[in-house]
């Protein structure tokens, strides 16, 4: 699409706290529109930064929050009419948005939050309504989770717009059935206890699945990579490039994804698109927009987190558990992944541009 001479385009900043790989594929997607001018202000992630300054076909300036902020002319050119920006934790990334608002610019908070019910949230309620909702014209967030939680920080639905995470179709979407793949679990994430590595493999261990066939590829870093390489039956690999976990899940049957605590968890919608069969925990943010339709189902589970229990009962009935009923669960879950990514994030922004009047663009 072609968005008009550099004049006519609408002058954006994303401040993007850790700017993974799939974020640049969503800010790429943005970009390739022509509708606005972009420019990324961003910490350096865990991951090569060459690929993603490439998929996200914008300049990017890499800082360092523990370093002095610089003023926001000092990085970009003009002053952006909208900046995107981490939530509110990040002192450098609301000195960056506070400044660019100052100067007229509308400001759009990306919020991935989901919905605990806790005492924090309570208090975080009132310290959002009391100060900082007066901060942001509106939120940018992943999905349902989120917007629960804005709304209960007295956000009116009209100022919350879906679709600030997803992984690339164009990666992972598979249509290899089920029933030709390997008998093979696939968990990807940090190996850490808060994405319930430890519960992973002690479920695994005791499932006993490992005498009908059945492996467990794990995909990350942390402290608990020694554990793993040490389980019978467990193949770990460290860091891996994009591509390459779609390669594993593509070949597998399951994604396992007990995590304690995830705001939204895009290695979830990865598998997804990838029409594996998911067994994912309820603090899983992504669980409710894509796995609505299994809940309940044993072939496609949504367990307690922590649970060594109701993982090792998943992983028992899987390996017992009627193909078809296996790959409906699966293709639900696919079906449902179609609705997040580059595109459903592209057309978020530019309905937020319409929004705002800066331009009639089209998604």
């Amino acid at each position: 699409m072609n968005g008009g001479n550099q004049q006519d385009r609408v002058s954006a900043v994303f401040v993007w706290h850790g700017f993974p790989p799939y974020a640049a594929r969503l800010v790429g997607a943005l970009a390739k529109t022509g509708i606005v001018d972009l420019h990324v202000v961003a910490s350096r992630p865990p991951f090569p930064v060459k690929q993603i300054e490439n998929a996200a076909r914008a300049p990017i300036t890499w800082l360092d929050p523990a370093k002095q902020t610089p003023h926001l002319n000092q990085i970009v050119p003009n002053d952006p009419q909208l900046v995107f920006s981490s939530g509110w934790a990040f002192a450098y990334c609301n000195e960056l948005a506070q400044s660019a608002r100052n100067k007229g610019a509308s400001v759009f908070a990306m919020v991935d939050n989901r919905r605990r019910y806790n005492t924090r949230q309570f208090f975080g309620c009132i310290r959002f309504r009391t100060g900082l909702r007066h901060r942001f014209d509106g939120f940018l967030v992943p999905g349902k989770s989120a917007t629960s939680l804005l709304e209960f920080f007295g956000v009116s639905r009209e100022k919350i717009w879906q679709g600030l995470y997803g992984a690339d179709p164009s990666i992972f979407a598979c249509d290899v059935p089920l029933s030709a793949r390997c008998k093979r679990i696939v968990f990807v994430g940090q190996m850490v206890e808060r994405k319930g590595v430890d519960v992973l493999l002690r479920a695994f261990t005791s499932s006993g699945i490992v005498k009908a066939g059945w492996s467990l590829t794990m995909i990350g870093r942390g402290p608990l990579e020694s554990q793993a390489q040490a389980t019978s039956g467990v193949t770990h690999y460290p860091l891996l490039a994009s591509e390459e976990i779609a390669t594993h899940l593509h070949e597998a049957q399951v994604f396992a994804f007990p995590s304690r605590d995830d705001n939204w968890g895009v290695a979830l919608h990865e598998a997804a698109l990838a029409g594996c069969d998911l067994v994912t925990t309820n603090a899983v943010g992504a669980a409710a927009d894509i796995m609505p339709a299994a809940v309940g189902s044993r072939a496609g589970s949504i367990i307690s987190p922590g649970s060594i229990s109701s993982l090792t009962d998943a992983f028992r009935h899987i390996a017992n558990a009627d193909p078809l009923a296996m790959q409906s669960a699966a293709s639900r879950s696919q079906h449902a992944a179609q609705s997040f990514g580059p595109a459903r994030f592209k057309g978020a922004v530019l309905s937020i541009l319409n929004s705002l009047g800066l331009r009639n663009a089209e998604k």
